[in-house]
């Protein structure tokens, strides 16, 4: 946190704020090049920033529940942070699906288009959370020859409780910002063959991303650091397995029933 005159500036708040700035350019960009009106993203954003709040809230209160047990007043305060990434997410899809279902508009269409930005708002989102330290792995050997290249530093005051005589620790959060670069990438490219082609299935974009995303936090969900040694798991690893099995039923179920729609016109 800093002072702004007198206003209170927290650096989560600002980390999210920049990741919705940087993914609405980058949506706007991509609304351009399919020639679509960019007030339909102003529109859906009105249903979707409220309620990925909530979801995000909601959902954060849920995994700590034991934080917030005693003190029900606090879970509305947002001040100190506490949104989960993965309750935002259901928020922005439920808006979404409400708004363009309201409309008319087909949804895979506009889910690709929303996509490159919703995955530079996480690319933000994690170089936010190296920064301040909010995302931390497992520890490295307190004799561990640091150059600085594969290790974070660790303020003491953010070190969990019997991790306090750790020095450096994985910096999860940046392999993770550099992981969904890649995918960032990715997904411009089958835009562009999407956009020059037409051989992408609508919806297919998003799918396919979807799922490299689940697995990128599946397989590095094991580097999160967890004073509960006896938990296999994270609820960030379900949540990912979960999304993993969805895509790929959706994407299935969508490939089923165009062949036989393709086949029923021959």
């Amino acid at each position: 946190m800093f002072l702004l005159g007198p206003v209170h500036i927290y650096w989560y708040g600002l980390t999210i704020s920049l990741a919705i700035v940087i993914g609405l350019l980058i949506t706007w960009g991509n609304v351009k090049k399919h020639h679509e009106d960019f007030s339909v993203v102003i529109d859906i954003l009105l249903w979707c920033i409220p309620l990925g709040i909530v979801f995000g809230r909601g959902l954060y209160v849920i995994f700590h529940w034991q934080i917030f047990s005693d003190r029900l007043l606090n879970i509305f305060l947002l001040s100190g942070g506490g949104l989960s990434i993965y309750g935002a997410f259901i928020g922005f899809l439920c808006g979404t699906v409400f708004y363009l279902y309201l409309t008319g508009r087909n949804f895979w269409y506009w889910m690709d288009i929303f996509l490159p930005g919703m995955i530079a708002c996480l690319i933000v989102y994690q170089i936010g959370n190296f920064c301040m330290q909010n995302t931390i792995g497992t520890p490295l050997p307190v004799s561990y020859d640091n150059d600085h290249s594969i290790a974070e530093y660790i303020d003491f005051k953010q070190r969990p409780t019997g991790f306090e005589g750790y020095l450096y620790f994985r910096p999860v959060a940046l392999y993770q910002a550099v992981v969904l670069g890649v995918i960032f990438l990715v997904s411009l490219l089958l835009t562009a063959v999407q956009l020059k082609y037409s051989r992408i299935q609508q919806g297919n974009i998003f799918l396919s991303c979807m799922v490299l995303i689940a697995v990128c936090r599946f397989v590095f969900g094991f580097m999160y650091l967890s004073s509960n040694t006896s938990v296999i798991l994270h609820s960030g690893q379900y949540f990912a397995l979960i999304l993993i099995a969805c895509c790929l039923i959706i994407y299935w179920l969508r490939r089923r029933a165009f062949q036989r729609e393709k086949t029923y016109h021959y």
